[in-house]
């Protein structure tokens, strides 16, 4: 667990509720509705349960053949979205950064929409994430002295290029967790959009990330000798580029 529940206790009971295969939401939200969890024990709860929810890798993922951007069903992230939605509606704060339980100057941070890059089952990640952002994240919280977008940005330009050796369902889910992120205005420390619009596009359509997906192109624009652009599904026109 990223922060330390113990074996009892409100946190504990709704952790344990969340990470169960068969979710029910009905009677999960007559007891959040009576008050029988606080805020606190939301936080809490929701944090590790996302940290619960890398649970698709690598064996299972690998040798899986579903497609990008399909949910699969029997895992604990399978209900990711609808569980965080619940959530919100109770205290839920996307934007809560909790510190690990040390007493080091440098311990480090969590925050649950930077852990949610981490989990691949379709676009549970990338769901969950507009949710939080919808209710108030901020899309540019700094979280270990980085912005949000850091991690996720370099993935895409690493795995771009790497591609071999990862799954098209993993790459396909981390896009989308990060079109979400720059759609709703990421941008690095010092102000750079993490993708350059193209023909005048508006950043913020990528929010809704199913209508884009993502290609490398040769270019002679940088060292690398390729760029990773984005396009519209429905036209296939270039929209923005890394």
């Amino acid at each position: 667990m990223l922060i330390d529940i113990g074996s009892e206790g409100s946190a504990r009971e709704l952790y344990d509720r969340l990470c169960r295969k068969e979710f029910d939401s009905v009677s999960l939200r007559k007891e959040l509705k009576m008050g029988k969890y606080d805020a606190d024990a939301v936080n809490v709860a929701a944090l590790n349960y996302v940290d619960n929810c890398d649970d698709l890798f690598y064996e299972s993922i690998y040798q899986s053949h579903h497609q990008p951007g399909e949910t699969i069903l029997g895992f604990e992230s399978s209900h990711l979205a609808e569980a965080i939605e619940l959530l919100l509606d109770y205290g839920l704060d996307p934007n809560k950064i909790f510190r690990e339980d040390d007493p080091k100057e440098h311990a480090e941070e969590f925050n649950i929409m930077q852990w949610l890059q981490f989990i691949y089952n379709g676009y549970q990640a990338a769901d969950a994430l507009y949710l939080l952002l919808s209710h108030g994240g901020n899309p540019n919280l700094i979280v270990n002295g980085e912005p949000l977008v850091s991690d996720p940005d370099f993935d895409m330009c690493f795995d771009s290029v790497n591609r071999e050796d990862i799954p098209d369902v993993i790459y396909d889910a981390k896009l989308h967790y990060w079109m979400v992120l720059v759609g709703f205005g990421a941008v690095f420390d010092n102000g750079r959009l993490p993708l350059e619009p193209v023909n005048g596009f508006d950043l913020s359509l990528l929010r809704e990330h199913r209508n884009y997906y993502c290609g490398v192109i040769h270019s002679d624009r940088t060292k690398e000798g390729w760029d990773l652009c984005i396009f519209d599904k429905h036209t296939n026109w270039e929209v923005a580029r890394l």
